[in-house]
Parts: C-alpha cells; structure tokens; sequence
C-alpha cells in the first residue's frame, strides 16, 4: 500500500498546470460607470439648464430698454415687443433705439393711442398707411384693429420707416416724410425747401438720450 501511495504523490506532482487561456475566470459584475448594457435603454438626458445657451446681447439690451420706457405694458407682451424690435434691426432695418425713440415721442408706449388725424397704436401709423404696408411685407390686414396689436403695429411702422430711409437716403428725410407724409415731403424739396419739422428734431433729441444710456459699440445696438 505504502508504495502504491507515493507513487500517486508523484503523478500528481508532475502534473501540468491548466494553461490561463483555458481557465474559466468568472464573469465580472458590469459597473455602473461603464454605461448601460448593450441592448438595453439608455435613460434620456436630463434636461439642458436655461441657462446654457448665452442670450443674443441685442435682445437682452432691447429688454433693458423697454423695461425703463415701456414698463407700462405687462411684460410679456414686452418680450415679443423686444423681440419684433430686434428682428427688425438684424434684417437691416431701423435701429430699435431709433424706433423706441420714435414710438416714445409718438404714443409714449400706449399701445391703445390715437392721434388727431386717426393714427392709431405705438407708432401712430393711419389705417390706408397701415394696409398698404401690411400688403407689402404679407400681414394680415383686419382693418383699423390690427395697428392696436403692438406687434402687428411695430412691424407695420417699422417697414414703412424702412421704405422711407431707402426712398430718402437720410434718417433726417425719412423721420420728415414719417411726420408729414413722403409726397408733401417730395414737393416741398422740390422747391428747395429742405427746412426739417420740429418732429424730426424732437424724435432725434429722445434717440441720442437712449443712445447715450442704452447703446453699446460692443453688441452693435443703437446703429
């Protein structure tokens, strides 16, 4: 028996190990770092902060602007008043300090004002202006109400402002041609009367007030 035993020590000692590219090593736990499993649904991302995307500089100086002279008008409706300000502006348009200065000398931002000569709104625009310009620029014309939308007003006031800065070549003619109307403008130039209406100088003096509180060379507001 004695002999039998070592003989089994023996072959048991000369035995060759298992190689390691045949050893069965138990599967690892995944982590919970290592990202969802595949074939499984990854959970949604959470929400972006409002925070993340830096704000368009124009619109936050336009905000700035109609707190202090519109603080009047509840402030959402503010914001699309900004917001149609700004779009004017970055389409080529007037400046919103030359056109908040325009409707602060016309209406002082009574969305609701009427003018002696039945002007009507923020920009004080006359409802046959009102219709032909909405026709122009594709809004929706419902008579003499649609220049009581501020919105609807300011884009309408601001497109004919434009027309008349291209017809005149001049801020100065433009604001003129605004007050007392482009043909009664082009007559009296024709007969070498250039002399500005007092309009024209009132709405320039609130214009470089706002320039000098509100524009910066920065952000490029104020034109």
């Amino acid at each position: 028996l004695l002999p039998f035993l070592i003989f089994a020590l023996v072959a048991l000692a000369c035995r060759s190990p298992v190689p390691e590219s045949q050893a069965v090593i138990p599967a690892a736990e995944p982590s919970p770092a290592s990202g969802p499993i595949q074939g499984s649904i990854a959970p949604p991302e959470p929400p972006a902060s409002p925070d993340a995307a830096a704000e368009d500089p124009i619109l936050v100086q336009a905000r700035a602007v109609l707190a202090v002279r519109a603080e009047r008008i509840p402030e959402p409706e503010r914001e699309r008043l900004a917001q149609t300000l700004v779009e004017t502006e970055r389409k080529g348009g007037p400046s919103v300090l030359l056109l908040v200065a325009l409707i602060e000398h016309e209406s002082r931002f009574d969305p609701r004002a009427k003018g002696p000569r039945g002007s009507l709104g923020l920009m004080q625009v006359r409802p046959f202006v009102g219709e032909d310009v909405a026709g122009r620029i594709d809004l929706p014309w419902q008579g003499a109400k649609t220049l009581l939308d501020p919105v609807a007003n300011i884009r309408i006031g601001s497109a004919y402002l434009a027309e008349l800065l291209e017809r005149f070549g001049s801020r100065d003619l433009a604001l003129a041609a605004y007050n007392i109307g482009p043909t009664r403008l082009a007559r009296r130039l024709a007969r070498g009367d250039d002399r500005s209406p007092a309009f024209v100088g009132l709405v320039l003096r609130e214009y470089q007030g706002l320039h000098r509180e509100f524009a910066s060379t920065e952000i490029g507001i104020g034109g």
